[in-house]
């Protein structure tokens, strides 16, 4: 009679009965584990891109906070600094000694002195008033004043009327104006005075 045959296994996962493995061919299911070296050269890879990542991520934060703070200071707006009797060319010189770049405008009032910053609006203000030069100027938009009249006062000094306003009612004064009437021919037995306080801190409910 002729040899035995094979028995074939009856478990599905046994490599003998693939017709691959018969023609001796590799099983495409048997997972390759890739070497250390590869591996750990995979890993230091990754680190090293995830690290530039990092490092270019902080030069765009960066980036961006100097776009918004170079934005801000040019949509911030200034009121003009008005001067009167000095001419044109010398006050462009004076601004540029002082390390002012502004923009001029001749009006009716008087040269305008047009700063696009806050420092060089407050340097220029601060040499002006130093230099005993007339000038005029509105307040700053986020820094107004709260403004109230008194009235009913006789004739007193600005300064008294401030130091009482600070030391007895501990209120944050900043500056007294006295105010004229417009019939000026009229005899009034009181006055009025114009009183700047610091923003937020007072009210006409307060006073």
């Amino acid at each position: 009679m002729g040899g035995k045959r094979k028995k074939k296994s009856l478990n599905p996962n046994d490599s003998s009965n693939s017709p691959d493995q018969k023609k001796g061919k590799r099983n495409s299911n048997v997972s390759v584990r890739p070497s250390a070296s590869l591996t750990d050269s995979v890993v230091q890879s990754d680190r090293v891109s995830n690290r530039f990542a990092i490092l270019a991520n902080a030069e765009d934060d960066q980036e961006s906070a100097r776009t918004i703070t170079t934005s801000a200071k040019q949509k911030m707006k200034l009121p003009p600094l008005v001067v009167k009797s000095i001419p044109l060319d010398k006050i462009k010189r004076t601004m540029q000694a002082i390390g002012v770049d502004a923009v001029y405008q001749i009006t009716r009032m008087g040269i305008k002195i047009i700063t696009s910053t806050r420092e060089e609006y407050n340097i220029s203000k601060t040499y002006l008033t130093k230099a005993n030069i007339p000038y005029f100027t509105h307040d700053v938009a986020s820094e107004k004043p709260f403004k109230a009249v008194i009235r009913g006062l006789p004739v007193m000094d600005e300064k008294d009327i401030l130091s009482e306003l600070r030391n007895k009612f501990k209120l944050q004064a900043l500056a007294v104006f006295p105010m004229s009437r417009r019939n000026k021919e009229i005899l009034y037995c009181n006055c009025l005075y114009l009183i700047h306080f610091a923003k937020n801190t007072a009210s006409l409910r307060a006073l």
